[in-house]
């Protein structure tokens, strides 16, 4: 069976990183899997919290505490052929989510998958991404009631689009090495849509699958 890396990483957030670990044990289910967690030098229990939790964990240096980093350290320990990079404020809705990715990201044509994102009141906070939403790229239908389906349906379909938030995304380990990973210049916007871009140009998909849903507290 392939191995996915489950790549987390975060700064203090204790109680929700639990929540967000416990997410992916239920998620992963008999699949093989590792848990890898990058800490930006919390000062809360983050980092003993990951480690009983069963996660290989990683801690940055003090200078360096940023998402494209830890990202790219957390890439660069994963053992799986398969990695899926999570946000530590990120909590997965049910048992399906990681199987729902998977099944797109084993096709040979997929470079990349995102997930659908909900904030705490249900509201979309992730419908994927458009480049040039906001002057550079932005979320699709943020802020939209969570059942609503959105332009032409597409909150609630299965869809291709040029870029998806690093959030939650999954993605082979061998397209990654391929087209370079995250580029460290990016150090906390932009590295998941620069990645993107660089996979739609290595020829591969990006896929936006609205039935693997997540909670995302963002920037709790």
């Amino acid at each position: 069976r392939a191995l996915i890396s489950v790549i987390v990483i975060g700064k203090n957030e204790g109680e929700r990183l639990v929540a967000c670990l416990k997410s992916i044990q239920t998620a992963l289910n008999a699949l093989a899997h590792e848990v890898v967690y990058v800490d930006s030098c919390s000062t809360d229990q983050s980092l003993q919290t990951a480690k009983a939790l069963g996660a290989r964990c990683f801690l940055l240096a003090e200078r360096k505490t940023t998402a494209g980093l830890g990202r790219f350290v957390g890439a660069k320990e994963a053992r799986g052929e398969y990695l899926l990079f999570l946000n530590n404020d990120t909590e997965m809705i049910g048992n399906d989510c990681i199987k729902e990715m998977l099944s797109y990201c084993m096709r040979e044509d997929v470079g990349a998958v995102g997930a659908r994102m909900y904030y705490e009141d249900g509201t979309l906070q992730h419908g994927g991404v458009i480049i040039g939403l906001g002057g550079v790229a932005g979320h699709a239908f943020l802020g939209i009631d969570g059942d609503s389906p959105g332009y032409f349906a597409r909150a609630q379909v299965v869809h291709d689009l040029s870029a998806v938030t690093a959030a939650c995304m999954m993605m082979k380990k061998r397209v990654y090495e391929e087209v370079g990973g995250f580029d460290s210049k990016f150090a906390v916007a932009f590295n998941d849509v620069d990645l993107c871009l660089k996979i739609r140009k290595a020829g591969y998909l990006i896929v936006y699958d609205p039935y693997a849903e997540l909670i995302h507290y963002e920037s709790k």
